[in-house]
């Protein structure tokens, strides 16, 4: 059995430089996964707070907008992710900019909101 080993062990190495990129990536994606749990969660919140009628001057309105508010958060944050994700874990010669600009302006949007 110890002959037909796959015996990776030593055979690839990588720099601190890919190794921080695949760690990158792997945040991202974990980070989108964790908000689309949240996204879910937010929407069957305010499925249950905004419901026709409410009074947005009230406490029941006021809660329907913060859960508005997290559902537009959760929104911005997986868009950010993904982006940032789609140039840390493709594995190209040239970085893909045009990705890492939307994740950095989704990433905005989500502070903001």
């Amino acid at each position: 059995i110890k002959s037909h080993r796959r015996g990776l062990k030593g055979k690839m190495s990588f720099t601190k430089g890919q190794q921080a990129t695949t760690a990158e990536c792997v945040f991202n994606v974990e980070q989108a996964t964790a908000q689309v749990a949240a996204l879910a969660s937010n929407i069957a919140d305010s499925a249950k707070t905004c419901i026709k009628g409410t009074n947005f001057l009230e406490t029941s309105g006021k809660v329907c907008v913060v859960n508005l508010a997290g559902i537009a958060y959760s929104v911005s944050t997986i868009a950010a992710a993904l982006s940032m994700a789609a140039g840390n874990c493709a594995t190209t010669l040239m970085p893909n900019y045009l990705a890492m600009c939307v994740g950095g302006a989704a990433g905005v949007a989500a502070s903001l909101s």
